[in-house]
């Protein structure tokens, strides 16, 4: 089950579109082999001591490591792509909400930025053509 977004630059007009969430065997079967990866990572302290102590004391496996994918864009060159979360959370049962929610800082691709991130959903990303308007997203569709 996928998600296609498509953003418009209420500036110049370039817009792009994204679809993310694959479906089918391959894409689950790669993102738990990312996952499992992530979690390794963190327990052997890729991501810092603090993460590496908070896996570490995950007994009972209540802990999530999300490594689904979403759109990104990085602030430096503004490029926009989808790419693959890197994000530990726990749910909280009795609140059905995140007690524990945390985004490990990725570098862009492209040009190798730290400045990397999730666009947020209703956010508006700046355009990556023009640099100067932002971008409205004017499609959401669930595949």
């Amino acid at each position: 089950m996928g998600k296609r977004v498509r953003y418009r630059c209420v500036d110049c007009g370039f817009e792009v579109a994204f679809t993310t969430g694959g479906a089918g065997s391959a894409y689950h079967e790669e993102t738990e082999k990312l996952e499992k990866e992530f979690r390794d990572e963190t327990l052997r302290g890729k991501y810092g001591p603090l993460l590496r102590r908070i896996a570490m004391a995950d007994d009972d496996g209540e802990l999530y490591y999300d490594c689904s994918d979403a759109v990104f864009q990085c602030l430096d060159c503004r490029r926009m792509r989808v790419h693959r979360r890197r994000r530990i959370v726990n749910l909280e049962p009795s609140r059905r909400q995140y007690g524990l929610d945390i985004n490990v800082r990725q570098k862009c691709p492209d040009c190798g930025s730290g400045f990397f991130g999730e666009v947020i959903p209703r956010s508006r990303p700046v355009c990556p053509k023009c640099g100067d308007g932002s971008m409205k997203l004017v499609e959401e569709d669930k595949k």
